[in-house]
């Protein structure tokens, strides 16, 4: 059986599993799961289900948002299917062509586009600032932003630049 690190993909069913033993569970939005599936799970699948439990404890029948998961869950770089170095995908494709450019399958349930693109905002400033040592005028260069609007994410995501670094 493959460490769970080596099998991302399927963090979503597990954590499905999890929460059909719950009395209450929370449910992950796009975003968080987003994250989830960026962490390296030294703790393997017993850690999943022990934060899917928590969770559920701390937040149970709600929505467990990007902000809501511990900040150990946040600090990984986001995988390659989330952003692509090729582009937007050729139109028309179909699911094979778009699996494999690097663009993020839309999954059955749905998604909410919205948090899904705000994790990838959040990690791709956190790089930047991690990249610049927390100096946000050079995060900003990087990121093609004006400082002053590189601030106001800052401030909008709750990104503690003393942790960074």
């Amino acid at each position: 059986m493959p460490a769970l690190c080596e099998r991302l993909e399927d963090v979503p069913q597990l954590i499905r599993h999890f929460q059909s033993q719950l009395a209450e569970p929370a449910e992950f939005t796009p975003a968080a799961l987003a994250a989830l599936q960026t962490y390296d799970w030294p703790g393997n699948v017993r850690e999943l289900g022990n934060l899917v439990e928590r969770m559920g404890i701390m937040q149970p029948g709600h929505q467990v948002q990007l902000r809501d998961l511990p900040e150990r869950y946040l600090q990984g770089q986001p995988p390659a299917h989330l952003v692509s170095a090729q582009g937007p995908a050729p139109e028309p494709c179909d699911d094979a062509t778009l699996a494999g450019s690097g663009v993020p399958m839309l999954p059955a349930e749905g998604a909410n586009l919205k948090d899904y693109l705000a994790s990838i905002e959040i990690a791709l400033v956190q790089q930047a600032l991690q990249r610049t040592n927390g100096i946000v005028a050079h995060s900003a260069e990087l990121l093609g932003l004006r400082r002053t609007t590189l601030v106001e994410k800052i401030k909008k995501y709750g990104i503690d630049l003393d942790t960074i670094g």
